[in-house]
C-alpha cells in the first residue's frame, strides 16, 4: 500500500503555526465513504483531518502534534541528538521531554512491575519500523520480571495498519489466536 504524497499548502490551516488560528473541533462528521460533496454531506475521503495522520508521518512531525511541543520542535530536537550522537538514549528523551509528558513514552516507565506484554508488528512497516517494537521488547525483557512476547509478521502484506485491512484476520489467524491465548494466560 502506498500513501499518496500530500502538498504542504493543502494542510496550511491545520498545521502549526496554524495560518487561520487553531482549527475548530468538529464532531458528528459523516464517515460514510459513499457520501459526496455534491450530496451536501461531509465526505470522509476528502476531509483533510482524515489525511493528517499520513501527512504528519510523511513530514516526520507526528511527535510534535502528539505532544504539542512545536517550539522548539521535539522532533527537530531529537533529530539533532541523533545526528550528533548516532543514537538516542532513554536519558536523552528524559532530558528533552517535559516531566509531565514522560509517561507518554512507555520505554521510560519500564520497571520490575511492568505488566505482561504482547506486541505484534509487521516487518515491512514503513511508518513505524519494526526496530521500535524490537527495542521495546528488549527493554521490557531486561527491566521487567513479567513475560513479554513480540510477534513479527514477515509477510509482504504486513505494512502499517495491516491488521485493519480486509482479510487480515484470516491471514494472521494463528498470530491473533496466540495473542488471545497470551492474554488469557496472563490476566
Amino acid at each position: 500500500m502506498t500513501i499518496p504524497h500530500f502538498d504542504d499548502a493543502e494542510f496550511k490551516s491545520l498545521t502549526y503555526p496554524f495560518s487561520k488560528g487553531l482549527p475548530p473541533v468538529l464532531t458528528g462528521a459523516n464517515v460514510d465513504a459513499d457520501s459526496t460533496p455534491e450530496s451536501g454531506e461531509n465526505n470522509a475521503a476528502n476531509d483533510l483531518r482524515i489525511k493528517m495522520y499520513p501527512f504528519l508521518f510523511q513530514r516526520g512531525k507526528y511527535l510534535d502534534y502528539y505532544t504539542g511541543l512545536h517550539e522548539p520542535s521535539i522532533t527537530d530536537t531529537l533529530r539533532n541528538v541523533l545526528r550528533r550522537q548516532g543514537s538516542i538514549t532513554d536519558q536523552d528523551i528524559k532530558d528533552i521531554v517535559p516531566a509531565d509528558m514522560q509517561d507518554w513514552f512507555p520505554q521510560l516507565s519500564i520497571d520490575v512491575n511492568w505488566p505482561a506484554t504482547i506486541m505484534i508488528h509487521g516487518t515491512v512497516d514503513e511508518i513505524v519500523p519494526i526496530e521500535e517494537s524490537r527495542y521495546l521488547f528488549e527493554a521490557i525483557a531486561a527491566k521487567s520480571k513479567s513475560p513479554v512476547r513480540l510477534i513479527e509478521i514477515k509477510d509482504d502484506y504486513a505494512v502499517h495498519s495491516w491488521d485493519c485491512f480486509p482479510g487480515a484476520e484470516a491471514q494472521s489467524k494463528a498470530e491473533f489466536d496466540s495473542i488471545k491465548d497470551f492474554i488469557q494466560e496472563h490476566l
